[in-house]
């Protein structure tokens, strides 16, 4: 994320792909590689890493808030509030989760 944050997308994009080869279940990268997809105006690529991190980590919340951005950047309100109420259904305390539910009103 040190390359992302000097917009060297590139060398961020290389080492967050090799991070996610190594290990393929490793919710922090594939959601940092999202993110980095949505900066490079991929929305699709996003939208794929963001889901496959949901599912080897489905607990890991901010995915989900990150996909439900997404969903609602694209006119998709609708699924990015089912997102967001599905992890509530199973983490009801998670405030972070709770407040961008709130955002989409």
């Amino acid at each position: 994320m040190l390359y992302a944050g000097q917009n060297n997308w590139k060398q961020a994009a290389t080492y967050l792909e090799r991070a996610v080869r190594l290990r393929p279940d490793f919710p922090n990268a594939l959601n940092n590689l999202g993110v980095l997809k949505i900066r490079q105006g991929d929305a699709d690529g996003a939208e794929h890493e963001f889901q496959e991190c949901i599912r080897v980590a489905p607990d890991y919340s901010q995915a989900f808030v990150n996909l439900s951005q997404l969903e609602a950047g694209l006119g998709r309100k609708d699924e990015a509030r089912a997102l967001l109420k599905e992890f509530l259904e199973r983490h009801p305390d998670n405030h972070a989760v709770e407040e961008a539910l709130r955002e989409l009103h």
